[in-house]
């Protein structure tokens, strides 16, 4: 392990000591929940050539299934299973985690395969938000959290896939560490720092380093608002790379050396009964064809029948390529 995190890794085996449990031990507590989702989608791309390509489809775009399995208040995990319709047909794991909570510490460790708390990423839209583009990272990793009062502090370990060139690939050397505060019933604020942004999903993948190494670690940055009042609730959260990636190192980059950078907003309407309607902005720099310049959209989601919900969406994507997509989609999800 790399020394400089081992701190973290003794918090979590400290916590671990037998005194900190209590109770007989017994079968646990199982429990699952998931979803099926059939989109419709209408999507119309405009290149910066001025080439217009329509296209449409009807699917069955997602099957999610979590299983719980709960030992006790203190000791629980769960596995998350994805099927998206590709072209394999593969049922993919997207989690699965060990949580283990120490009586009356205020900690909660959490071993395996997760979403690491790089960002907020509150949204009320069907589409992935940019700064989900930008910045996401499922990983196999620690995360060690703490809550007291207002506050929630994080930090996860990770083996990153991208790093720096001539350095041993196969070490612990990734961290991400957030600190949230919900001020009152109303108000949350949050910022997160993590430590190599290239290890996102996407700036790892194909469109972006592609497995391979980068001159020098460029860190990751968010901060994020939400405030609730009346019928609506607020969202804002702005994303960014802390340096400047060299020239090449990021396969949408052009021949420019990128710092690539996202700030979100949405505001929706509670109608009531579930239903809900809201709006999205979004701007962004440096991101190429990948991570748009700005995007427009809004979406209306409500109940039909016990467990099945309705959502339609349309949203507008502009790209600093000059390419522009606009895209409806309409989706019927039975929730069970």
């Amino acid at each position: 392990m790399n020394f400089k995190y081992a701190g973290i890794a003794a918090i979590a085996v400290t916590a671990l000591s037998p005194t900190t449990f209590a109770g007989d031990i017994k079968m646990p507590e199982m429990s699952y929940e998931g979803y099926i989702r059939v989109d419709g989608t209408f999507k119309n791309v405009e290149a910066a050539n001025g080439t217009d390509t329509s296209s449409s489809d009807l699917k069955a775009s997602k099957v999610w299934l979590k299983l719980d399995a709960k030992a006790s208040e203190q000791v629980m995990g769960h596995a998350i299973f994805e099927w998206t319709g590709g072209d394999d047909d593969r049922v993919d794991v997207d989690e699965a985690v060990i949580v283990v909570k120490p009586k009356d510490t205020g900690l909660e460790l959490t071993f395996g395969k997760h979403y690491l708390p790089v960002a907020a990423f509150n949204s009320s839209f069907m589409s992935d938000s940019q700064g989900v583009v930008l910045a996401d990272i499922v990983e196999h990793a620690m995360t060690v959290g703490y809550t007291s009062g207002i506050a929630t502090i994080q930090a996860s370990i990770y083996n990153g896939a991208v790093q720096e060139t001539g350095e041993d690939d196969d070490h612990i050397d990734g961290l991400v560490a957030r600190l949230g505060l919900q001020l009152n019933d109303d108000l949350s604020v949050g910022a997160s720092i993590n430590s190599n942004i290239a290890n996102s999903n996407t700036l790892s993948g194909s469109d972006g380093v592609n497995g391979g190494t980068i001159q020098s670690t460029v860190a990751g940055l968010s901060a994020n608002i939400s405030y609730a009042f009346a019928q609506f609730q607020l969202d804002a959260e702005y994303l960014t790379a802390l340096d400047e990636f060299q020239v090449g190192e990021l396969a949408f980059d052009g021949g420019t050396a990128y710092q690539p950078q996202v700030f979100t907003f949405e505001a929706k309407y509670d109608l009531g009964g579930d239903a809900y309607i809201a709006g999205r902005l979004e701007t962004g720099e440096d991101g190429g064809d990948v991570i748009a310049e700005n995007t427009y959209g809004i979406i209306y989601t409500t109940p039909l029948l016990d467990y099945l919900t309705f959502q339609a969406e349309f949203q507008r994507t502009e790209y600093e390529t000059n390419d522009e997509t606009d895209q409806l989609k309409l989706r019927i999800k039975y929730n069970f």
